[in-house]
């Protein structure tokens, strides 16, 4: 993070089979400039974290944190407390789930952060995952925590510099995020479902390709729309960067005199202007009766598409005769609909 400088940071082993969390000193070996990369890691994961709420302001982690902001606990008392409340919540978590599975083993890292130039203070709690090797002198197999493309999950408080919380965030590298560490171990409850993150999402890019693409460039609007759908379709769980730079970013038009770059500036800023998560699971219930497209191909003839169609272009596209005539041609995959319309009097060059 830039402009950061660390107030203080504590690593703890967790381990269910132990009586207790273990503090390593971070003075040790190379600890200091592990937690570093970590950092790294969590700030290029920041986009794809979702905002959560306090139960309470009486949990156990978020007073705590609290008392040590006002000098009733010191640095080592806060995170002694913190990291037994997850070792505890552990435990209950994998009694839970003996019978379907083994809670990950790994380590907790807390950081206290001075963010300069916005006058905050960034609380971060993170849990890695251990990792298995190969050591290549011993040739022996060994845990460890990985220095690069770490499993891990984590939670932001963001306090200001008179220690009010401004935010909370919260990330998991599994497809969703534990139950038994946003709910049990942190005690929080998340701001916005994935149900309003989805349909706020969808009709926020829809509305801005409606005014901006949509009767000025017909062309660019029925493919953006159409990768839009497909987008949200086809990923279980959606980020919103994934999508700007597949979807937009990278979007070539059709007609040349179609600017993206008012679009894109539209499209990137509405997470914050609209006020939905940059990372959700995607409900496709919700945009399940908003994706169907109607087109009038005359006063009595009607096209409906009911969803995203992969290969678009070369799925259905329009002709024009020399004789001023107009087609719309479409792959026909249902036998009975080709035989019902094949009168084997028009044909139309490839």
């Amino acid at each position: 993070m830039s402009s950061c400088g660390q107030t203080f940071f504590a690593f703890h082993d967790i381990n269910i089979d132990e009586e207790k969390p273990t503090r390593i000193d971070v003075g040790e070996g190379d600890v200091q400039g592990y937690i570093q990369e970590l950092l790294t890691e969590i700030e290029e994961m920041s986009n794809r974290s979702r905002s959560f709420s306090l139960e309470s302001e009486n949990t156990e982690v978020f007073s705590s944190l609290v008392r040590f902001l006002n000098e009733e606990l010191d640095q080592k008392e806060l995170s002694e407390i913190i990291a037994a409340r997850l070792h505890r919540v552990e435990i209950n978590a994998q009694k839970k789930i003996a019978h379907m599975q083994q809670l990950k083993k790994g380590s907790l890292v807390q950081v206290l952060l001075q963010e300069q130039k916005l006058e905050e203070l960034h609380f971060i709690v993170a849990k890695v995952e251990d990792n298995y090797f190969l050591d290549k002198r011993s040739l022996a197999k060994t845990v460890g925590l990985p220095y690069e493309d770490s499993t891990f999950k984590y939670a932001r408080f963001i306090f200001s510099k008179d220690t009010a919380l401004l935010d909370i965030t919260v990330y998991d590298a599994n497809p969703k995020i534990s139950e038994y560490w946003y709910q049990d171990f942190l005690e929080l409850h998340e701001s916005k479902t994935d149900e309003y993150n989805t349909r706020t999402a969808f009709n926020s890019i829809k509305a801005i390709l409606n005014n901006n693409v949509k009767k000025q460039f017909p062309q660019d609007y029925t493919i953006l729309h159409n990768a839009t759908i497909s987008y949200f379709r086809n990923h279980e769980r959606l980020s919103f960067e994934d999508l700007f730079m597949e979807v937009f970013h990278n979007y070539e038009p059709e007609n040349p005199e179609f600017d993206m770059t008012k679009v894109r500036e539209k499209i990137y800023k509405l997470p914050d202007e609209k006020e939905f998560d940059r990372s959700f699971n995607t409900v496709v219930t919700e945009i399940r009766a908003r994706i169907i497209r109607r087109f009038e191909i005359s006063d009595k003839i009607e096209l409906k598409i009911k969803d995203s169609l992969e290969n678009l272009k070369d799925t259905i596209f329009s002709i024009e005769k020399n004789n001023g005539k107009k087609y719309i041609m479409i792959q026909v995959l249902n036998d009975q609909t080709f035989e019902s319309f094949n009168f084997k009097r028009l044909q139309v060059e490839e």
